[in-house]
């Protein structure tokens, strides 16, 4: 819990003037709420400038050590409610933009915002107060005009040019940081956790947005889009054949199921997924609608008896004369192309359907979910067109 502050009759006006405000409410008209966001966010701007000028004489007093706090960013913490990344932004900045006399000045006037502020001090941190000195103007001026994300890059490059060095070494650091965690939670979700550097991520930002439908064409937040795009990626490279072999065997996904789990028939066990576990019997039918078939026999015990050849269940030239007639995913609405499409039995071959054009419909990875585990059934009408059936 904060504590009150002492009553002083300064901050009682601000506190009065914020009341006024929040009394204001421009009669319950629109018209001038952009003119009334923008003075605001201008005065919240200039009071962390004051935050920051107290904050800088408050550290350098070591005040902090008078309520038993062992530093600025721990009293920041306890005393006024901050995260510590909230804390280590204020107290650099506090301890940064007092020595650019520019930027500084532009700060405190409420030229320049919070947030390009910190952008500074960070850059100031990094390459040395004095270095960042001799493009202080240049730094100001562009803080008054720019958004946080165009400020990085004109402060990344500012950095660049009075300390070459400093900037290699840091990319240097932050590749040797790349990290990757995947693991998987009780419910059978997957979780990312991750660092690349610059290139790194660059990379991978560049892979995605190619496989990304456009915004317009798509109600999936981007985020969705994302891991959309992502996992499409890997199911590419899979494909593609030209990943490292394993005992001679190239990488793919695998499913274990028995016939009758494929069948639905009632009380058969669920599909295994090889590094995820128990998936549902509808997820192992859309994932075997289209895919390379083993059929192993197995005693009362389970035991292997015998194992037949590896056989697709939409042969090659079958699955060419599929794109050569459907261009692409056929579910009503969708232009997905034919390389984002998997061949859906219409009536599944596990339960007795013919791999035939007549009974194969390309489907994109989305949709063909949607016809599975969705409950959309499709049917092919009397003019070969192909519906969907509503759950």
């Amino acid at each position: 819990m904060l504590e009150p502050p002492i009553r002083d009759p300064k901050f009682e006006a601000l506190e009065a003037a914020i009341d006024e405000l929040a009394r204001d409410r421009l009669g319950g008209q629109t018209a001038g709420l952009g003119d009334r966001r923008r003075h605001i966010r201008r005065s919240i701007d200039r009071l962390e400038a004051e935050f920051a000028d107290t904050l800088s004489r408050f550290a350098v007093a070591q005040e902090y050590l008078a309520d038993n706090a062992l530093s600025t960013v721990g009293w920041l913490r306890r005393e006024c409610g901050l995260s510590g990344a909230a804390a280590v932004q204020r107290e650099e900045i506090a301890r940064q933009l007092p020595s650019l006399p520019a930027t500084w000045a532009g700060f405190r006037r409420g030229d320049i915002g919070f947030q390009n502020a910190a952008v500074v001090a960070r850059t100031a941190g990094s390459a040395g107060i004095e270095a960042i000195q001799r493009v202080d103007n240049i730094l100001a001026d562009s803080a008054t005009r720019l958004r946080p994300e165009q400020m990085r890059i004109v402060a990344a490059h500012a950095r660049h040019c009075v300390d070459p060095d400093g900037s290699l070494s840091d990319a240097n650091a932050n590749h040797e940081r790349w990290r990757l965690h995947l693991s998987q939670t009780m419910d059978g979700l997957f979780v990312l956790d991750g660092v690349l550097d610059a290139e790194g991520g660059a990379c991978l930002r560049t892979a995605l947005e190619a496989l990304m439908p456009p915004r317009r064409d798509s109600e999936l937040t981007p985020a969705r889009r994302r891991a959309d795009a992502l996992v499409e990626l890997a199911r590419r490279s899979l494909n593609s054949g030209e990943l490292p072999t394993a005992h001679g065997v190239r990488p793919h996904l695998t499913v274990t199921a028995p016939m009758a789990t494929l069948q639905r028939q009632p009380g058969s066990p669920g599909a295994e997924l090889a590094w995820a576990g128990v998936i549902p019997a509808e997820t192992a039918r859309r994932l075997a609608c289209d895919a390379s078939v083993t059929r192993i026999s197995v005693d009362a015990a389970g035991n292997p008896l015998d194992a037949g050849r590896s056989t697709r269940s939409v042969p090659p030239a079958i699955r060419r004369a599929l794109i050569l007639r459907d261009r692409g995913c056929q579910f009503v609405g969708c232009d997905r192309p034919a390389d984002w499409t998997d061949a859906h039995h219409i009536k599944h071959w596990a339960d007795g359907g013919a791999t035939k054009l007549g009974n194969l419909v390309l489907l994109c990875r989305r949709h063909h979910r949607q016809v599975h585990e969705g409950g959309r059934p499709l049917r092919r009408g009397d003019d070969g067109t192909v519906e969907s059936v509503p759950p």
